[in-house]
């Protein structure tokens, strides 16, 4: 991963990269020692709920083309918007495929995207990868 995601940065000069910290903490540090940007994601409250809305504006405002991939068309296709004590997140039910891993991926990217900045730009050759 840490090999792909250098090659990516060379190719496309990343904005950020989001990462759950609990999952990729060492994976982070190494990239942030290369001199990639990253960004940690931690599953609170408010960026559960930044996550949720994030999506939902981006499909809702037509803010968002994506390629071909089943595992991320099925993931979205099972989320689920589920209201909390401190607002809305996203769910993804448990399956054969797994736990919704590619729409979790795409709800950082996209709230990484917000939070640097590049919610309401045009990118034509810009990715930020989970």
């Amino acid at each position: 991963i840490e090999k792909t995601l250098v090659r990516l940065d060379q190719q496309f000069h990343l904005a950020g990269i989001g990462f759950d910290p609990w999952q990729a903490a060492l994976l982070r540090e190494r990239l942030e020692k290369a001199g990639i940007p990253t960004e940690d994601v931690t599953f609170t409250s408010h960026n559960l709920t930044s996550m949720c809305s994030a999506v939902l504006e981006s499909f809702n405002e037509g803010l968002i083309d994506l390629y071909a991939h089943n595992q991320l068309s099925q993931d979205l296709r099972n989320l689920r918007v589920v209201e909390k004590s401190y607002g809305v997140r996203l769910a993804s039910p448990r399956g054969i495929a797994g736990h919704g891993d590619c729409a979790t991926a795409l709800s950082i990217a996209l709230h990484v995207s917000r939070k640097i900045g590049l919610a309401n730009t045009t990118v034509s050759r810009s990715i930020i990868a989970y």
